[in-house]
């Protein structure tokens, strides 16, 4: 779902069998650009206040992209060894803590809809929730769509 609100260039696989790196990877790689060029445009227009919170966002998102990375090790062992068993919840607590906020990233915070990206024609110009209470411009000052 992420992949699609965000329009996530997934690899094609002939014979349609995906694992969850064909999709979280390239899903945080699209999140990490869209806040980058917020941040861009952000400074195009002159507006240090929200250049300001973009980096904050990305600083955040940088943070749990590092935990996520750090606990995929528990999710391989335990998915593809069937090592659950040997696991507590203790254990287990982290991974679970670290991809719950690594989905946050992807939804507004206010009314829970997931960020999607807005576009005219091919071309991006926002980034967006239902509420509006996201809404990065991703058109640089001087540039048209």
């Amino acid at each position: 779902m992420v992949c699609d609100a965000l329009r996530v260039r997934v690899t094609y696989k002939l014979n349609g069998r995906r694992v969850l790196g064909d999709f979280l990877l390239p899903a945080m790689d699209q999140y990490r650009e869209i806040v980058k060029k917020a941040r861009k445009t952000a400074i195009s227009w002159g507006d240090g206040e929200r250049q300001i919170e973009f980096e904050e966002i990305d600083s955040i998102r940088s943070e749990i992209y590092k935990r996520t990375y750090a606990e995929q090790w528990a999710v391989n062992a335990n998915v593809h060894y069937n090592n659950w068993a040997n696991f507590s919840e203790n254990d287990f607590r982290p991974v679970v803590d670290a991809f719950r906020d690594l989905c946050g990233l992807f939804v507004c915070s206010k009314c829970g809809g997931m960020l999607r990206l807005a576009m005219t024609g091919i071309k991006p110009v926002s980034a967006r929730c239902n509420c509006g209470q996201v809404g990065w411009n991703l058109t640089e000052k001087g540039k048209t769509n």
